[in-house]
């Protein structure tokens, strides 16, 4: 982990007495959070009744409700229930949601339109998959997330960046405190947590 690789360049430095990284060290664990800790930080106590960690659909609570298999969390009514096209895999399906419709910009969700104006660089899949999931897998999704009780880590990063921007709410004290933001893995972030990232950058 990003904790590890840090702190055992920071032991090795020759220019660190023993008793010097012991006192750096030991701040290791406020500093190092995972991204989702980070959000449900800066979200404010009283938004966080709607993201209780029982209404949280991660990848494995998705493959389960697209493939429709038991999940004990999710009620029956809420799984998926249209045809499954079984060219776009649960991988796949999450891919296009999490990074294009959901997570691409936090300006609003992309459709086929927008993502068939995409620079080439910038698709990773086909445009007919993108159109099967957008027209098959995110009606329901949306449905679950965006107008339902339910939600992912791309929904909390929207509240979190849109609260910031909006001055609505700010940074607690201990995130305050810090002058940049290192990412481990950044090049998996959406384009909505990279932009909160570069606002906490600011």
């Amino acid at each position: 982990s990003a904790r590890k690789t840090v702190r055992s360049i920071v032991e090795a430095d020759c220019r660190y007495l023993e008793e010097d990284v012991r006192s750096f060290t030991d701040g290791f664990d406020s500093v190092f959070l995972p991204f989702r800790e980070v959000l449900l930080e800066i979200l404010p106590k009283s938004c966080h009744k709607g993201y209780s960690q029982d209404r949280e659909i991660n990848f494995d609570v998705f493959r389960r409700l697209l493939l429709r298999e038991d999940d004990v969390r999710i009620p029956i009514k809420d799984r998926f229930k249209g045809k499954f096209d079984r060219s776009c895999s649960a991988e796949l399906c999450w891919h296009v949601l999490r990074s294009y419709i959901k997570g691409f910009s936090p300006k609003g969700f992309m459709d086929v339109g927008s993502y068939r104006t995409l620079p080439g660089e910038d698709r990773s899949v086909e445009e007919s998959h993108f159109q099967t999931v957008f027209e098959k897998v995110w009606p329901w999704y949306r449905s679950l997330t965006v107008e339902g009780e339910y939600w992912d880590q791309q929904d909390l990063a929207r509240e979190v960046l849109t609260g910031l921007r909006d001055r609505d709410f700010g940074l607690p004290p201990r995130l305050e405190e810090c002058t940049a933001v290192f990412c481990d893995e950044a090049q998996d972030l959406t384009g909505v947590e990279l932009n909160l990232v570069l606002h906490l950058s600011v």
